[in-house]
């Protein structure tokens, strides 16, 4: 039937000229139907994707090697195309500085640019750039955090795999069980996570979260570092005064509680009590023989051969070179004693330089000035803890370690989106209601 072509037309024509609804009608008639192609499932989802990239630039917990080449990659690719980041500039200028950090090393201290660059040390200031990875990936809020909540639990495991068992299986980041420390590759997602849950927590009410933060504070009581546990306390204080004003005694009571009956355990009394040991052994900054007083007075009047070497800093010292090896000794006597690590913030600006440090620091500054969503608003003072003790403890940059800074810009990058879209979607509503009343 010819009926609905157009003149001088034939039916052999039809599926090119008539519109798509009649020819899918007419298909129909011929006992054809028309079906929509399917969008097949991606082989591996994206939260497996983000777990599969924790567990690498984490080293699985110190088991594999640094995948730097990876984050290099990205970072060129995302440069190349051009793709806006909220931090993108800020981590553009560290990666500058540090390599010109190097040559400041080859320059002051002859150590040459392949002894700095394979140092273990300096590949694990490297994942802060795996930012780039994400930035050039398709990722939502849900499954970053579902992706750490799965990463944590497998920390977890591990952590208490190692713990237990008397051979070394990870490539452990301090193991002084004897003197009340212990921690692990990339354990910095335990602290991100009892801030996560935390957030939870004060927000819902729910004391189930408390009893996912419990782990976290295992592990940082087994660490054994005094100023974390100030730090961290102080940090929850703000955050449950923040959100709770008045009210924030209540939760606060409950949970030191909890807090409470963790620390009756054998394992954290025992990390408890060699605490109070170096503090009584004199351990402090009131004693000139303290470890951190003697590597101060070394960087600040020994080490320096220039001001421009003071600015953009030595290099990273690898232990198998004349200028490395006194930062690995265990021997005050023979150098600095690991040197720049227990100054934290302070000893990284004197090995990759002031301007690359300040460059890392803008991020993280940012994250905490900013009003920003109550969902994100657990990394605000997740930094402010990390901050506080990372003045004196590593935990800034501890190994396996920084490849979260460049996840969590991202997080935040996505929930300042998510904001900013809201707001403006807000502001048109407004405005078209304004434009109907005044109408009428």
């Amino acid at each position: 039937d010819d009926r609905h072509l157009p003149s001088g037309k034939t039916g052999n024509e039809r599926p090119a000229l008539l519109p798509q609804v009649l020819r899918r009608r007419d298909c129909q008639q011929l006992g054809r139907t028309v079906q929509r192609p399917k969008c097949k499932p991606p082989m591996i989802s994206n939260v497996n994707k983000l777990i599969i990239w924790i567990l690498l630039f984490s080293c699985c917990w110190g088991i594999l090697p640094y995948p730097v080449v990876f984050a290099l990659y990205y970072m060129i690719k995302t440069i190349l195309e051009r793709r806006p980041g909220m931090f993108k500039k800020y981590l553009i200028i560290y990666f500058i500085f540090f390599i010109i950090s190097a040559f400041s090393c080859m320059h002051f201290e002859d150590q040459s640019l392949s002894k700095t660059f394979t140092a273990v040390a300096c590949l694990q200031l490297f994942p802060v750039i795996s930012y780039f990875i994400f930035l050039s990936g398709k990722y939502t809020i849900k499954e970053i955090e579902k992706a750490l909540a799965i990463a944590y639990v497998i920390f977890l495991c591990c952590f208490t795999i190692q713990l237990i068992y008397p051979d070394k299986i990870f490539n452990l980041a301090t193991d002084y069980m004897d003197i009340g420390r212990f921690t692990m590759y990339g354990q910095l997602i335990a602290y991100i996570c009892l801030f996560y849950f935390y957030g939870k927590y004060l927000f819902s009410g729910k004391t189930k979260y408390l009893l996912y933060i419990l782990p976290a504070f295992f592990v940082l009581f087994i660490a054994g570092f005094r100023t974390q546990m100030a730090a961290i306390l102080l940090a929850l204080g703000l955050f449950t005064y923040s959100v709770k004003k008045i009210a924030s005694v209540k939760y606060m009571l409950l949970f030191l509680i909890v807090i409470g009956v963790l620390s009756q355990t054998s394992v954290v009394q025992n990390s408890i009590n060699n605490m109070m040991k170096r503090q009584e052994a004199g351990a402090t900054f009131a004693n000139e023989d303290y470890i951190r007083v003697i590597q101060f007075n070394y960087f600040t009047k020994e080490h320096f051969k220039s001001p421009v070497e003071y600015v953009f800093g030595s290099g990273i010292p690898n232990p198998r070179t004349k200028y490395g090896q006194p930062f690995y000794t265990v021997d005050p006597a023979l150098g600095p004693y690991n040197g720049w690590q227990d100054w934290g913030i302070v000893g990284l600006s004197w090995m990759i330089g002031i301007p690359a440090v300040l460059a890392l620091l803008f991020p993280v500054l940012r994250i905490i000035r900013r009003k920003c969503d109550d969902n994100i608003l657990f990394l605000k003072f997740f930094y402010i803890f990390l901050l506080l003790s990372s003045f004196t403890t590593v935990e800034f940059y501890r190994v396996g370690s920084f490849f979260f800074h460049g996840l969590l810009f991202y997080l935040y990058e996505l929930y300042y989106r998510r904001s900013k879209h809201d707001n403006i979607g807000h502001t048109q509503k407004v405005l078209g209601q304004t434009r109907r009343v005044v109408n009428s």
